[in-house]
């Protein structure tokens, strides 16, 4: 038994889990990928930035 603060992504719809949004008491965040111009991208991290664009623009059509 505790408390733990813990990214949306740890949870799961276990209903013996409560949950208390922390959202006006803790900063927003902002996340990016930074990658070296000209530079070679292994093919792991060419599918992660593509997986990410793939999930950006469906969330923000607006901005494609």
């Amino acid at each position: 038994m505790g408390v733990s603060i813990v990214s949306s992504v740890c949870l799961t719809d276990d209903e013996e889990l409560f949950t208390y949004p922390l959202d006006e008491y803790m900063p927003k965040r902002s996340y990016g990928v930074v990658v070296r111009r000209g530079k070679f991208l292994s093919p792991q991290s060419q599918a992660f930035i593509d997986m990410i664009d793939q999930e950006f623009f469906a969330e923000y059509p607006a901005l494609k």
